[in-house]
């Protein structure tokens, strides 16, 4: 058995630090199927050590990455940056899901080189609408570029 989730098609990975929303987000996972789909890191430090073992391994193939921005041990434009900057993952599509995107300057637009951004609404079914269809625009082929027009 692998050491990651996933399907044949994939999976992503999750970057958020906050208990609540990944509350959230594991009921939402299960309600859809979805939750071997997904491995979480609750830091910067633990997604690049995920990232790491997915580079080494290879298998099965990592689809792309949801990020919160505000994580314990380093801002999540400097996690975009490391994977930027990083040949294995520099095309790994990359989803700021974070509660304080509206707030950032053209400067920090700019430092999340290409990732998409997505405000967390504060309503639940908002929530758990845009989580969801953020999450299969990863985990399906083709779809990305769509949900991230």
């Amino acid at each position: 058995m692998s050491q990651f989730p996933g399907k044949e098609q994939g999976w992503v990975l999750l970057v958020e630090d906050s208990w609540h929303d990944l509350l959230l987000m594991s009921y939402v996972l299960d309600e859809q199927g979805l939750r071997g789909s997904v491995q979480c890191a609750r830091s910067g430090k633990d997604a690049l050590k995920i990232l790491d073992m997915a580079r080494t391994t290879g298998k099965p193939q990592l689809n792309g990455m949801m990020i919160d921005l505000s994580l314990p041990d380093m801002h999540g434009s400097e996690l975009v940056d490391a994977v930027r900057h990083d040949r294995f993952f520099e095309g790994l599509p990359v989803i700021v899901f974070s509660g304080s995107t509206t707030g950032l300057s053209e400067r920090e637009r700019k430092s999340l080189k290409g990732a998409a951004l997505a405000e967390k609404p504060i309503q639940f079914s908002q929530f758990q609408e845009t989580f969801i269809s953020l999450l299969r625009s990863l985990l399906e082929p083709g779809d990305f570029e769509r949900a991230t027009a």
